[in-house]
């Protein structure tokens, strides 16, 4: 099933992410019912704190860790060190593949994303179906 969620990614990555200079987002975990063609709009935690672009789901792998890096390292443009931080001690991790990137002119608050948005996720969370930004 497609689904809109908000994917919360610490600034250096989240403007590298909607620039389309980066096409990988890894994750210790991700749903599994994201689907192909599912949109992800990015929150760019702080200090900027704002939306800032989306993105489309290509496709999403679970891999046990040195398959990850080999798949994925490169296009994630995470170093070497900080990966290996990141998932020390865990047997498996998620690469998301996005395309059809997309920054927005001007980056949006979350209230104005979804009113009922108080907080933005720890990681992530689905988004009703309409959402879209003017």
């Amino acid at each position: 099933m497609r689904k809109n969620t908000l994917l919360s990614v610490k600034t250096q990555y989240a403007n590298l992410l909607v620039s389309g200079c980066k096409t990988v987002e890894l994750r210790k975990k991700f749903p599994s019912d994201i689907e192909e063609g599912s949109k992800l709009f990015i929150y760019s935690s702080s200090p900027q704190q704002k939306v800032i672009g989306e993105v489309v789901v290509e496709r999403v792998v679970e891999l046990p860790i040195n398959e990850l890096w080999k798949t994925a390292g490169y296009q994630s443009l995470v170093p070497w060190a900080d990966f290996c931080e990141y998932y020390q001690g865990k047997e498996k991790g998620v690469a998301i593949f996005v395309k059809n990137q997309k920054k927005y002119e001007t980056p949006i608050l979350l209230s104005d994303l979804n009113p009922s948005l108080k907080r933005p996720p720890q990681s992530y969370c689905y988004l009703p179906e309409n959402t879209a930004v003017a």
